[in-house]
């Protein structure tokens, strides 16, 4: 019996990532939210009552499948903060934390982003909260690697540099999704990281033109 109620599960949980595997390849491809249960149960290899026993509707797959990508964005730029090393100065969490954007490439997820978010006005409403709730995620993470355990000097000025780094590269997506519109390429990634490098230079100027 136990045996028969795993299986199940198991058989439960590659329905429901096939669902989503499917719903991330649809949007991609067509550039559109608007998905029909027919198109993605099939592609899915599934039912629709299978799709619908997972999903209450087809803005929650949607949106699982947005929270998805972003959550792929947040930890590649963890498993970054976590490669790059530096002390525990301002200077040195802001060189850290620079080095930290550089080196994470995040144009698939902003390829994605452009799809979902740009075809409607309406869907940053309906979605926002995804990504509120990643960039909160993200900040805490970067305020966490950014300072040693216990350490509470200088909280402001790492919270700034932290939070203007984050905005700084919300900047840059937008910069590089109007220009590639979402498309991924040697070109699209190499103008992604001189994007990046341009934020992080301009906005060290003026943190280092403030400490002096």
């Amino acid at each position: 019996m136990t045996e028969s109620v795993d299986r199940r599960q198991q058989r439960g949980e590659q329905h429901r990532e096939a669902i989503l595997a499917a719903a991330a390849d649809l949007v991609a491809e067509t550039g559109s939210v608007q998905l029909s249960t027919e198109v993605l149960a099939q592609r899915a290899g599934v039912s629709r009552r299978t799709v619908f026993n997972h999903f209450a509707t087809l803005d929650e797959v949607v949106t699982e499948v947005l929270a998805r990508s972003i959550g792929d964005a947040v930890d590649a730029l963890e498993s970054a903060a976590r490669r790059v090393e530096g002390d525990d100065t301002l200077d040195g969490t802001f060189a850290r934390m620079s080095a930290v954007f550089e080196q994470t490439d995040l144009t698939p997820q902003m390829s994605f982003l452009w799809s979902v978010l740009s075809v409607d006005d309406t869907l940053p409403r309906r979605y926002g909260h995804v990504i509120d709730d990643a960039f909160h995620r993200l900040r805490d993470l970067l305020l966490a690697t950014a300072r040693e355990p216990g350490d509470t000097t200088d909280t402001f000025g790492r919270e700034l540099l932290v939070t203007s780094l984050m905005n700084g590269t919300a900047f840059v997506a937008q910069r590089w999704c109007e220009e590639t519109r979402g498309v991924v390429d040697d070109d699209s990634r190499a103008l992604w990281t001189s994007l990046v490098v341009r934020m992080t230079d301009q906005l060290g100027r003026g943190y280092r033109h403030a400490r002096a």
